[in-house]
């Protein structure tokens, strides 16, 4: 075969032209075909046996005062709108945020940094990610019409769920590791990963908007959803108790204030769930039937102004955490309904969007900002 001639190459002279959206698509899929990372899942499971003795050692009344360390846009470019530890205790170390970059990270806060990225994702996140009993599996939902199961001690998803619509809140069984819920504007629908990954087994509709959150009443097949619909002179559509079994509405007449609702977190001992409202306030309802308001109790100190702020028990419920639009996580005392500490997290303009209680450490928080930073505290 001839030679080009010298200061000639084999490329050709003119490159084909590519559309913009054509670009972006090509530069999606190197990313997703390089969205596991090289890293030794073994060792980010390995059992961080020292959890116990710390949580021991903490026990008593110890509030988060100290940032232990803090990434700020590194890792995360846009919003952080979720915070989940990992549920298995002796790999509690691992956390998981999704943002609206369209990431889901895993952190590991002893070694302090990102151990795992998954980027196969094609749009925004604003369903907070959730972790699997067994602690393997990490269950996300995109706005790219997606939901994706992705197993983290191996490095590979597992299952792929395709909606009509934007998925905006996901959700585990707590009792069944196949069986995955989640939401989309006006349905809910519950997946099997054992069927028809095309077919859900279980649809729930009524008009509610776009599902803000939804969580599991203890010891029942009943779950509660809270949506971004409001009516006029009411709000029965806020927040709705659904039974699993048949799809049926158990009761839609919970909350009757004015207020969407962003945040539904259930009492780690008690027959109690509270709910962050766009009243700036968190308020809390009975898990049992007529779920009744406790009109005694808000904890208000704090500011939503639209953002979808989160809220969350510590691990024994003596206290109840919540960011704030002003930038401040507040730390209040579950009993008295006062503030017991503040948190100067962020600046003011920028939102405290996400908290999470340690599941074990009683004085370990993790709180992340609006502008995509997320923080330790001790």
């Amino acid at each position: 075969m001839a030679k080009p001639a010298e200061g000639h190459s084999d490329r050709p002279a003119f490159r084909p032209y590519l559309s913009k959206q054509e670009r972006l698509k090509q530069e999606r899929l190197k990313k997703k075909a390089g969205s596991v990372p090289e890293v030794d899942n073994a060792s980010i499971y390995t059992p961080y046996r020292e959890l116990e003795s710390l949580a021991f050692k903490k026990r008593g009344n110890h509030l988060p005062h100290l940032k232990v360390f803090e990434v700020k846009g590194e890792s995360n470019q846009k919003a952080v709108n979720g915070l989940a530890w990992c549920r298995r205790l002796d790999v509690s170390h691992l956390l998981a945020s999704s943002s609206m970059d369209g990431t889901v990270k895993i952190w590991d806060i002893v070694k302090k940094k990102v151990v795992y990225d998954i980027s196969s994702h094609e749009g925004a996140l604003k369903a907070a990610p959730v972790w699997s009993s067994c602690g393997r599996y990490v269950v996300s939902g995109s706005f790219d019409k997606t939901v994706r199961i992705t197993n983290i001690e191996i490095g590979k998803e597992r299952q792929v769920f395709r909606h009509r619509d934007r998925v905006t809140c996901v959700l585990y069984d707590p009792t069944d590791d196949n069986i995955v819920i989640s939401s989309e504007w006006g349905a809910i629908y519950a997946w099997d990963l054992r069927t028809n990954p095309e077919v859900p087994v279980k649809t729930f509709k009524t008009h509610f908007g776009m599902v803000q959150d939804m969580t599991f009443l203890p010891n029942t097949k009943q779950f509660i959803s809270c949506g971004d619909e409001v009516m006029k002179g009411g709000a029965d559509k806020s927040i709705i108790a659904w039974d699993f079994a048949s799809g049926a509405i158990i009761s839609r007449q919970i909350y009757h204030e004015c207020y969407s609702c962003t945040c539904l977190r259930i009492h780690p001992h008690r027959k109690q769930f509270m709910a962050q409202t766009n009243g700036d306030y968190i308020a809390l309802f009975l898990t049992n039937p007529p779920f009744s308001m406790d009109r005694t109790k808000r904890f208000g100190d704090h500011k939503v102004s639209g953002f979808p702020i989160k809220c969350d028990f510590s691990h024994d419920g003596r206290y109840i955490t919540s960011g704030s639009s002003d930038g401040k996580a507040y730390v209040y005392g579950y009993k008295t309904g006062l503030p017991l500490c503040t948190l100067d997290a962020y600046p003011p303009l920028e939102a405290c969007t996400g908290v999470a209680c340690h599941p074990l450490l009683p004085s370990t928080l993790a709180t992340s900002s609006w502008l995509g930073t997320v923080t330790i505290w001790e």
